[in-house]
């Protein structure tokens, strides 16, 4: 019916497709905290947060990669990279105790704006409107 060399052109050709098709990504492990307003979490597990919205920002821009989002504690990531594991994690000061076993990109700075929270009740100390000074903030501050 087909000749033999177009029956085995068709057979390799399909194994290669197969095999390109199932060849795993490298995974990339990025640990997360819950700590808002970087990282909203509800049971445990991240649903928002400006910290969220950069991770998903670099993950569009490394779609060669597979991406794991992990709820790490800082105490035992930084024990895990001691141990040898791999993790990506932005914003972690850079100390010579961690430069034994961590490598640091250049400098660069993604963050949230800086933000002061208070209690709604008490917004009335500090403004009148839905904002308050920051100067205004520091004269009606409590000292002790």
């Amino acid at each position: 019916m087909f000749p033999k060399f177009m029956v085995t052109l068709v057979m390799v050709l399909f194994g290669l497709g197969f095999l390109e098709t199932t060849h795993a990504k490298e995974k990339i492990t990025w640990p997360y905290l819950c700590y808002y307003p970087l990282y909203i979490c509800e049971n445990n597990r991240v649903v928002g947060g400006a910290g969220w919205d950069i991770l998903n920002l670099m993950w569009k821009d490394m779609p060669q990669y597979d991406h794991e989002a992990v709820l790490l504690p800082v105490k035992r990531m930084l024990k895990g990279m001691k141990e040898g594991r791999h993790y990506l994690f932005y914003g972690l000061y850079k100390t010579p105790e961690r430069e034994k076993y961590m490598y640091f990109s250049l400098p660069c700075r993604i963050s949230t704006p800086t933000m002061v929270v208070i209690r709604k009740d008490e917004l009335q100390r500090f403004s009148t409107g839905k904002s308050a000074s920051l100067r205004e903030l520091e004269i009606n501050m409590p000292t002790s």
